[in-house]
């Protein structure tokens, strides 16, 4: 009897150590499941990183991109801003010159036409989505002074159309022709 009912007790004995070492390894399970998540964490949280700071570049790179851009843009326009002025400049030196070309009293155009080839005042419509502005109805160009009339038809006007000098400051509000006329029926 005594060796049967040892022998049962060495069984529960050898199972329970199989329990607290399957429990152990069972931990260790866990231990490295949390190492490995730890892991994989730290690796997804680097690469997030290495994708912010290219992300970063990359704008800073566009962004650097877009100045230069504009930069060469504002460049072009300050230079075609002085040749038009030049241009302009030399239109005007030719008109005074030549008393012919002068506009009329009415402030427009004289008879002689100066949209043609070769004149100052051509201006080459090559885009026929471009507005018209103007008596002339031709594209914006050169100096333009604006109708104060907010219903006026054209609003836009060059100068040279309208007998205004552009070195010449406007004081006050300027209204076309038809609007001036407009304005002094309905007072009427």
């Amino acid at each position: 009897r005594r060796g049967g009912g040892g022998g049962g007790g060495g069984k529960k004995k050898k199972k329970k150590k199989k329990r607290k070492l399957n429990d152990v390894d069972e931990q260790d399970d866990d231990d490295s499941d949390e190492e490995s998540r730890k892991k994989k964490k730290e690796l997804l949280e680097e690469r997030i990183d290495k994708s912010v700071k290219l992300c970063l570049e990359i704008a800073d790179e566009k962004c650097a991109l877009a100045a230069r851009a504009y930069d060469l843009v504002d460049e072009h326009i300050t230079k075609l801003d002085k040749d038009l002025r030049v241009f302009e400049d030399e239109a005007r030196n030719n008109t005074n010159a030549n008393p012919k070309n002068k506009p009329n009293a009415q402030g427009g155009q004289n008879d002689k036409k100066k949209d043609q080839v070769g004149s100052p005042y051509y201006v080459n419509e090559a885009d026929p989505n471009e507005p018209t502005y103007c008596y002339c109805k031709r594209v914006s160009f050169g100096e333009m002074v604006g109708c104060e009339n907010d219903k006026c038809k054209i609003e836009w006007f060059h100068f040279s159309c309208v007998g205004l000098d552009p070195t010449v400051k406007l004081k006050g509000k300027w209204y076309c022709k038809e609007c001036k006329l407009n304005m002094k029926l309905k007072k009427k």
